[in-house]
């Protein structure tokens, strides 16, 4: 199988549980509910409403804040797998501003 075609499978995928989670929610137990997060968090549109790294709900704290938190500019880009990446977008997604740039 081509690389576009297992990335375009992969981005169905996540489109089909995305689905799933605006209609019956996020999963009630800690880990299945973290794991559903990280899977999202590799949708370039997802907006969260918990941070895909933690669990945590959102409403009521600043996600770039809570980014600042996990991910401080500090750390170079080198440093930063690309899931963590992905999941700090998400972040910056549900804030409505742009990731931060990093040297490295």
């Amino acid at each position: 199988m081509a690389v576009s075609s297992m990335k375009q499978l992969q981005k169905q995928q996540i489109q089909e549980l995305l689905d799933l989670v605006q209609v019956d929610g996020l999963p009630d137990e800690h880990f299945e509910r973290l794991q559903t997060l990280q899977l999202l968090a590799k949708s370039d549109t997802w907006v969260p409403t918990h941070c895909p790294e933690t669990g945590k709900s959102l409403e009521g704290i600043d996600p770039a804040k809570h980014a600042q938190s996990l991910w401080p500019d500090a750390v170079p880009n080198n440093r930063m797998s690309d899931e963590a990446k992905e999941r700090e977008a998400a972040l910056y997604r549900a804030a409505g501003r742009p990731v931060p740039s990093r040297r490295g």
